[in-house]
């Protein structure tokens, strides 16, 4: 048995996670590093191959680089359009645009508060995750200034999985095990280096954690009974939902069908929505009592409401319907040239119309082998897929740690109070010393060198304001790169582009899409 806890955060679900890297698109790049103060270039001229078939007029991208990633791209009920980025170093940042100048906003959470997730209520957004205590807790805003915290289990054992609002209902749920509780001893022992570690057993010995720092070097070994820890509570966790109608006092709530909730959305009746996937509709207006409405009989696996009805699969076909029973094929594939190579990586749904991301499945590729060195003193550090060498200043390999092992290595040492990793030959002797933060800088350079190395996968965007008439551009995100999420907020579609398997740094691209459609 392993388990791996990385710590990486993910973006909110809304359109989910895409495997898509990029085809060819000139776009408008902010000059500043931050949105405060940003200006932006004109536009370069946008090229589309004959990947895809011209048609409507081609979307003009801003975009922005970030510390982190987007958690929450909402609009609020001053105008305003919210991005709340989670970095990896623990500190969320805000910013809010009403379609000029990014302006930063002051930090939704107290420091040492750790955001997992984010979500979108009526006319609020939420953040859920732990706070400085370690309490489980869900901070809610309604214009991304001013932040109310509820601390929704005081011992942290509860995890928020999702948060879902309908009218005047906010309906979180999640887990409960003691996953907290080894991260915090962890901490405990380890400071921050000990959120990486790696749970493991060998044959029927018990279960222990080997704590890792950036690159996958091993700097501590415990049993759960010296964390404290007892194995029962990370087997098995307890699932739960509440309920709210302030985002401020939770109450005890029952979940659809005792299941997490697959697709929740609010109804234009101010009760929240869930679609299982059988198709079976179901919906409250409590939290406490789940009513069943109806079969949706749609013909993709994703259903999602626009203008009553949108259902997708992985092909570039969508199904449209008004009342769920009759359905009407949009088929995307005259949009590509050769369509039998394109699936659809996610469709986002707004007022606006629609926005499709699509990828040329044939163009996919692997990462390559990639080596990363660095010059600390006289030492040379070398990192390769498989190991972190030091070598002497002629370039010969003095020692070179695996970067998969599962046991300490007498060779690495750690010091908590620094946060620091020193690294010896085989005769106990220290070569040189790294602080957890440059460990992870070169950790960083070598999964770019390894992604940019990988082949461009070409990408599209489609957009319609009606599901009649279509924009089609191919995206120029780079070699290594994909897009996260897309997002239809107001009049705008957000993209979010990062590495495939890194989120760490994105960028955000948006776009003002063209009038028309009508529901």
């Amino acid at each position: 048995m392993q388990h791996d806890r990385r710590h990486r955060r993910a973006v909110a679900a809304g359109a989910g996670l895409f495997a898509i890297i990029a085809g060819l698109l000139a776009v408008s790049v902010l000059t500043q590093p931050g949105p405060a103060s940003t200006t932006t270039t004109a536009p370069a001229g946008t090229t589309t191959t004959a990947a895809v078939v011209p048609g409507g007029e081609l979307l003009a991208f801003e975009t922005m680089g970030l510390d982190g990633s987007p958690i929450v791209i909402a609009p609020v009920p001053t105008g305003e359009t919210v991005v709340v980025v989670a970095s990896p170093d623990g500190s969320v940042e805000a910013m809010a645009t009403t379609g000029g100048p990014w302006e930063h906003l002051p930090s939704p959470v107290e420091e040492g508060a750790v955001v997992a997730a984010g979500a979108t209520v009526p006319d609020a957004v939420v953040l859920h995750g732990h706070d400085a205590s370690g309490a489980t807790a869900i901070w809610l805003s309604r214009d991304g200034r001013s932040w109310q915290k509820a601390v929704v289990d005081p011992s942290g054992r509860r995890s928020v999985v999702g948060v879902a609002g309908g009218g005047a209902l906010i309906f979180s749920w999640g887990l409960e095990d003691g996953w907290r509780l080894l991260d915090a001893a962890l901490v405990e022992r380890m400071g921050p280096a000990g959120r990486r570690y790696q749970l493991f057993s060998q044959g029927d010995g018990p279960a222990e954690v080997l704590a890792q720092s950036p690159l996958g070097l091993p700097i501590g070994r415990f049993t759960l009974d010296e964390l404290g820890v007892d194995p029962a509570d990370l087997e098995t966790g307890v699932q739960w939902a509440m309920a709210s109608r302030d985002g401020v006092e939770w109450t005890e709530a029952a979940l659809p069908d005792d299941r997490f909730p697959s697709s929740p959305f609010a109804g234009d009746d101010g009760r929240v929505y869930d679609i299982d996937v059988e198709g079976l509709l179901l919906s409250t207006g409590d939290g406490l009592t789940w009513v069943e409405e109806a079969v949706i009989g749609a013909p993709g696996i994703v259903i999602q409401p626009w203008r009553g009805w949108l259902s997708h699969g992985p092909d570039p076909i969508l199904w449209a319907s008004r009342d769920a029973s009759a359905w009407r094929e949009i088929d995307l594939g005259p949009l590509f040239a050769e369509p039998e190579l394109w699936k659809l990586g996610g469709v986002a749904a707004g007022d606006a119309g629609l926005a499709v991301v699509a990828m040329q499945q044939s163009a996919i590729g692997e990462p390559r082998p990639a080596t990363v060195e660095a010059r600390y003193g006289q030492h040379l550090v070398r990192v390769t897929d498989a190991a972190v060498e030091v070598a002497a200043p002629g370039g010969e390999t003095l020692v070179s740690i695996p970067r998969t092992a599962v046991a300490p290595d007498p060779r690495v040492s750690f010091d908590p109070a620094a946060q620091e990793v020193t690294i010896g030959d085989d005769a106990g002797t220290p070569l040189i010393t790294l602080s957890i933060e440059e460990l992870g800088r070169l950790e960083d350079e070598h999964e770019d060198a390894a992604m940019g190395a990988a082949p461009e996968i070409a990408s599209a965007l489609l957009t319609s304001p009606d599901g009649c008439a279509w924009t089609t551009q191919e995206l120029g995100v780079g070699p290594g790169r994909t897009i996260h999420d897309v997002r239809i907020v107001g009049a705008r579609v957000f993209l979010v582009i990062g590495g495939t398997f890194r989120l760490d740094r994105t960028e955000l691209w948006w776009a003002d899409l063209p009038a028309g459609g009508g529901a």
